[in-house]
């Protein structure tokens, strides 16, 4: 088989293969067991040459290979590895004296876990590592690369390693580092020759140890303290991503943010911070500035309290004028002299409520992301896309909800699905202050429905849109491979009930085919309605099959006023000459 394009981005899958024919029983050259040890090898096959090994860190002798040939009267000859690491090769020769084939065993060593860090906690931000809090959120976020990355144990030590390593991200909660002075990295390689770390935070430049190194040196733990200043373009007060690039297999440890320790008396932070009475989420004496979320329309000023880390400083609290605005907690170290500033900004942005349950049947809808459906198909609900945008799936009233914050796009990846079956995508949206906002449907290439301009963005509630799905078929998408949504704007938006449905409504009566038009579509308060044969009746049924207006006349054209309509997707009915036709139409 010679495959020449790939479906998808993940390679082919056989149902079956097989190949016919009459076996030349002295032509064969395989093996029925190969042992390493007294042990047969883990996932041997007859047909398969090449199996790779680790062993155990310290492994000095190299283990003995023996082999059983398929056929009694083939012969095999082993060729044990000279030294560790190495490969023990196995010639199988047929009873036919002419065909071989040859097995080879790949032997490596583990490494020694990583050297334990010194530094002591309250001078640290910890990324990955076993021997602090650390923050990372994704270990191994999808970005196309082709490195095989897994987390491994060294001596009960969890380690990163990252085989065939082209590149590799690792996503971490959005954090302010500008109180740091070093990157710390242990790495270990036997065979890279490049080998890059970068930081990523609304821009991104890396360290290459190579040309802003030493060199890289194998066959050892190698301890990295990369001065801060050497990362000039993100920036270090919202650092959200680590990415590593090179080349070979390289083990990962250690991965924190770290800064000397304060001359005795001069140490002006906090060691907690309160608000209303609870701790602050995700306080750290090294992080001096918070943004904190409270429901929207509160006006009262949360009381905010504080404890220093050294008994002997002290602190002045400056509440905020009003919501939003800004608490300030200003500290002074023991000194006198010594001041550290802390920030806690206060904004009314979040929901009250969670969003409406929906309604549809679940037999009618293709779930994508809701609590209110049993099945749900989202596979990744934050794609590194490269986005800005900083995501989080919160709960509002005990409902799994996504916010989007600092917008800029954000995807939502799921399984390849034919949708031409239903009529509509449907989300809830609640935002304090978006002006954009544009939903992708991505299916044989992407277009996107603008709310801002199709039906107005609405703050301080939930707003629910369906969009009708032949406004993507339209533009060429093909419904029947459906895999990602993508959302564009600004601001903080929060998501839910993302799913695909066929509507119902349109059962409404004895329906059949009639000739007529209506324009707009969306429309604002004005429709207006075209026929060749005379109009008997206009009614508009919402999606639950009430009728919110009706219209009884005798023309073949007319207006009709829905301004008094809420936003949304309607079922608009009209008789004509004794017959009954229906289309969708969408209220701005």
């Amino acid at each position: 088989m010679h495959g020449t394009t790939r479906g998808t981005g993940y390679g082919y899958s056989l149902w079956e293969f097989e190949v016919y024919g009459t076996l030349d029983e002295t032509s064969v050259a395989t093996l029925s067991d190969l042992q390493v040890d007294g042990s047969t090898v883990e996932g041997f096959q007859p047909g398969i040459l090449d199996y790779n090994i680790a062993l155990p860190n310290g492994t000095v002798a190299v283990p003995t290979v023996t082999v059983t040939t398929t056929k009694p009267a083939a012969s095999a000859v082993v060729t044990a590895a000279g030294a560790l690491p190495g490969t023990t090769s196995v010639l199988v020769t047929a009873e036919d004296g002419v065909t071989t084939a040859t097995y080879n065993v790949n032997f490596t060593v583990q490494a020694a876990p990583a050297p334990s860090p010194t530094h002591e906690a309250v001078n640290v931000i910890s990324i990955y590592s076993d021997a602090y809090t650390s923050i990372a959120t994704n270990l191994n976020p999808w970005w196309n690369q082709s490195t095989i990355a897994t987390e491994v144990q060294l001596d009960g030590n969890n380690t990163l390693k990252y085989e065939n390593l082209n590149y590799q991200g690792m996503d971490y909660t959005a954090s302010d580092v500008t109180a740091m002075e070093y990157l710390h990295i242990d790495y270990f390689t036997t065979d890279a020759t490049a080998l890059v770390f970068s930081l990523i935070g609304n821009g991104e430049n890396g360290f290459n140890v190579v040309t802003d190194g030493s060199g890289i040196v194998t066959g050892q733990w190698v301890s990295l303290d990369i001065p801060l200043t050497h990362y000039t373009s993100p920036d270090l007060s919202m650092l959200s991503q680590f990415k590593t690039e090179g080349n070979g297999t390289v083990y990962i440890d250690n991965l924190f943010f770290w800064r000397e320790p304060q001359a005795a008396g001069t140490d002006a932070s906090l060691s907690q911070i309160t608000i209303d009475g609870e701790v602050i989420a995700e306080f750290s004496s090294l992080k001096t500035s918070y943004n904190v979320d409270l429901v929207y329309g509160t006006t009262s000023v949360p009381v905010v309290d504080a404890t220093t880390t050294d008994v002997a400083a002290s602190f002045d609290i400056t509440p905020a004028g009003q919501i939003p605005g800004t608490t300030s907690i200003e500290v002074t170290a023991a000194d006198g002299t010594t001041k550290q500033t802390y920030t806690i900004s206060f904004e009314a942005s979040v929901p009250g409520s969670a969003a409406p349950i929906p309604t549809t049947a679940e037999n009618n809808v293709i779930s994508v992301y809701s609590d209110a459906y049993a099945t749900n198909i989202a596979t990744n609900l934050n794609p590194g896309w490269g986005q800005a945008t900083v995501f989080e799936e919160v709960q509002l009233a005990d409902n799994n909800t996504l916010k989007y914050g600092q917008l800029n796009y954000q995807g939502t990846e799921y399984a390849n699905t034919d949708v031409s079956s239903m009529d509509y995508v449907h989300f809830d949206y609640w935002t304090s202050n978006a002006t954009a906002l544009e939903f992708f449907l991505i299916a044989g290439g992407e277009n996107s429905y603008n709310v801002e301009t199709e039906l107005g963005i609405t703050v301080g509630q939930w707003i629910s849109v369906d969009i009708p799905l032949s406004y993507y078929a339209d533009a060429g998408r093909n419904l029947a491979a459906a895999h990602q949504f993508k959302v564009t704007g600004n601001g903080t938006i929060y998501f839910d009930n993302l799913y695909f449905w066929k509507s119902t409504a349109t059962n409404i009566g004895n329906v059949v085919n009639a000739d007529f038009s209506i324009y707009p579509n969306p429309v604002n308060d004005i429709l207006n309605v075209n026929a060749s044969k005379t109009i008997e009746s206009i009614q508009v049924y919402n999606l639950s099959g009430r009728c919110v207006h009706s219209v009884l006349l005798n023309a073949n054209n007319t207006t009709i006023d829905i301004s008094q309509l809420s936003k949304g997707v309607y079922i608009l009915k009209v008789a004509i000459d004794g017959k009954i036709g229906t289309t969708k139409l969408i209220k701005k």
